[in-house]
């Protein structure tokens, strides 16, 4: 389909279509009508963002699919499919893969020491075995591909190095919101986001709860919920990471399949107890889903600035024609034409700190291999990158001079002392009013 932006989203809109669909396989066993199914596909729908991070919802979804199916009939070919899953989700990000290890895991002790005295040496060896033919493509690749094994291992040995797995920020629980200083639309924006991260952990205690009660004989309606609860215990450390919008949307679809299935869970409850629990649920994810995941969706967000007036720009890029905030667009135009009128097209350009997406809009590689420089610098990688560009003889780089999240403790000056002290010696600004405020073009001197 080509290696454009709109290449780039129409592929992981496929992955995450297929996530979707196995989350409504799961939801399915609660929701039998089509008018129910529907329902749930749009609210599971408005929760995947943002686009290019699609990924994490599609997996957590079909974790929860291929769980239910281990617990509604343990045998050996589920127990395989379920370590493949893991090693599958090991090749496609490692923090997934260690989620759904640790998922399985418990699942599997759950149901030898809860449910039924199954085979568990037989149960572990499937397990096991459909671990390694999920590697299969990563162990492929190790073999095959100069040098990834080290890389491979080099990014575990960084996170390690760092003590983190992201850049946190304050949990934003609802009652830290400003709400006297802020229009009534982003109070409940606030609000909402505030209750999503608060129904997290208070999901996953009821669904302990729920384990704890569940024997042999009411295990499969519970089953769903459990399923769910177990994969959402696990991607709840994703959503905490760093606690904003876009990472509450990465982790809470397994919330969402346990909160649509839990009325099947509780079984047989009177029938007014049953439209309350059903319309209670209803009420809370659809106010969830209005205030929290609406307004991330690029369309609302288009919608509403052009309702202030502000319109959306066409602008080309990289062969895709997009329409683009007005700021993006006079970003991406004023970094081309200050480029293209100073550099030839082979001269080799350095792109720092957060902005690695204009390699590709000019058509250039990267001088270095670190692109986005969110991590403080160990262990001399920010020397290694001096390396780099000296070998590569960079003449011209590019600076987004501001830091990231606000805070002024975080700029990659401060990340990069080394690279910031080389850059500040040996490169002087260069005059470049196409340039946006914060972007400073360097030249080596």
């Amino acid at each position: 389909m080509g290696d454009g932006i709109l290449a780039l989203r129409l592929s992981t809109a496929i992955f995450a279509v297929g996530g979707l669909f196995l989350g409504l396989l799961a939801a399915r066993r609660a929701l039998t009508g089509w008018v129910g199914l529907a329902l749930a596909a749009v609210v599971l729908g408005l929760w995947m963002f943002p686009r290019h991070k699609l990924f994490e919802p599609a997996i957590s979804m079909a974790a929860v699919f291929v769980a239910l199916r281990l617990l509604e009939k343990p045998s050996q070919r589920r127990h395989f499919a379920a370590g493949m899953t893991v090693g599958l989700a090991i090749f496609l990000g490692k923090n997934h893969g260690l989620y759904l290890f640790l998922v399985f895991l418990v699942l599997i002790l759950f149901l030898h020491f809860r449910i039924e005295r199954g085979p568990l040496g037989k149960w572990l060896l499937a397990w096991g075995t459909g671990i390694a033919a999920g590697l299969a493509p990563l162990g492929i690749m190790m073999v095959l591909v100069p040098g990834f094994f080290r890389s491979y291992i080099g990014s575990i040995l960084f996170f390690l190095a760092q003590g983190k797995t992201n850049n946190p920020l304050p949990v934003p629980w609802p009652w830290r919101v400003a709400y006297a200083d802020l229009s009534l639309l982003e109070d409940l924006h606030g609000l909402a986001l505030g209750l999503g991260f608060l129904l997290l952990p208070l999901f996953c205690i009821l669904a302990v709860g729920f384990a704890a009660g569940t024997t042999r004989a009411n295990l499969g309606s519970r089953a769903p919920l459990l399923a769910a609860g177990c994969v959402a215990l696990f991607y709840m450390h994703h959503a905490f990471s760093r606690a904003d919008a876009p990472h509450l949307g990465q982790s809470i679809h397994p919330v969402l399949l346990g909160l649509l299935v839990l009325p099947y869970a509780v079984g047989n409850e009177p029938r007014r107890a049953a439209i309350v629990l059903k319309a209670g649920i209803a009420v809370l994810v659809a106010f969830l889903t209005v205030f929290a995941a609406l307004p991330e969706s690029p369309l609302v967000r288009k919608l509403a600035r052009e309702r202030g007036g502000e319109r959306y720009l066409p602008s080309e890029v990289a062969g895709d024609r997009l329409l683009l905030p007005p700021e993006v667009a006079q970003l991406l135009s004023g970094v081309t034409r200050t480029v293209s009128t100073r550099l030839s097209p082979a001269e080799p350009l350095l792109i720092l700190p957060y902005t690695p997406g204009l390699y590709p809009v000019l058509g250039r590689e990267s001088p270095v291999w670190d692109t986005y420089l969110t991590w403080p610098a160990k262990g001399g990688s920010d020397e290694k990158m001096v390396a780099q560009i000296r070998e590569k003889q960079v003449r011209w780089a590019l600076i987004g001079d501001y830091n990231m999240d606000g805070r002024g403790d975080f700029g990659f000056r401060v990340t990069h002392p080394a690279l910031a002290e080389y850059l500040n010696r040996q490169f002087a600004s260069v005059q470049a009013p196409d340039l946006p405020q914060h972007f400073v073009l360097m030249k080596s001197k």
